[in-house]
């Protein structure tokens, strides 16, 4: 997937929202790995989702949402047999509810996942026979990114596996030489690196698949 075709395709929404699956799902992750336009998209995107569950929850009342609200009052309307006379006027009390408190914290809320933050990035070290690099990553971080440094001369393209502890892949990509400088560079979404122990295995994809390295590391929340 490229970028021309991950805007046409609604694709950083539609991997918000979950409606993507398999081959497809794999293809936008492995774009935006390396798209620094459609990773901020998603890092921002996640950020307001977020931040919109939280504006629900404070709609809330006893265990009622605002819309079981809404639908208990026009019940009560109804009940009293006022309905017809004060329908207009619940309607523009509900109105006036969301503008006056429900959509300026909307709007707070959304100028805050949209603001430039930072996103923290840890520099990896070939595996030795010691233990596994530590990287603490902030505790509510929803991406981070990893990098390491590239050997000189090289004209292919590389391919990147990260691993669990147990040897599974979690994620697997291949990044155009075009896209990397001295280093290459990984965004990571928490959501699938949770906490725990990683290898990092990076290959050209010229012919017998040359592997520049490997690099373990653990992820832990601080």
């Amino acid at each position: 997937m490229n970028h021309q075709e991950a805007v046409l395709g609604q694709a950083t929404e539609r991997y918000l929202l979950g409606e993507m699956a398999g081959s497809e799902r794999e293809a936008f992750e492995e774009h935006f790995f390396v798209c620094e336009e459609c990773a901020d998209a998603v890092t921002a995107g996640a950020r307001l989702a977020d931040n919109a569950r939280a504006v629900f929850k404070e709609w809330e009342l006893h265990g009622q949402s605002s819309v079981s609200l809404w639908h208990r009052l026009r019940a009560w309307l109804s009940a009293q047999a006022m309905w017809p006379a004060f329908a207009a006027l619940a309607l523009l009390l509900f109105a006036g509810y969301l503008e006056i408190v429900t959509i300026p914290t909307l709007e707070r809320r959304l100028a805050s996942a949209t603001a430039p933050q930072p996103v923290v990035a840890f520099a990896l070290h070939a595996a030795s026979r010691g233990a596994a690099q530590v990287i603490d990553v902030p505790k509510g971080a929803r991406f981070y990114t990893i990098f390491i440094d590239l050997p000189p001369g090289n004209a292919a393209d590389y391919q990147c596996e990260i691993r669990d502890a147990s040897g599974a892949v979690r994620a697997s990509l291949v990044v155009p030489r075009s896209q990397t400088s001295d280093t290459l560079n990984l965004l990571l979404d928490t959501t699938r690196t949770p906490a725990g122990e990683y290898t990092l295995v990076v290959r050209t994809t010229q012919a017998g698949s040359a592997e520049i390295g490997r690099y373990n590391f653990t992820v832990q929340f601080k």
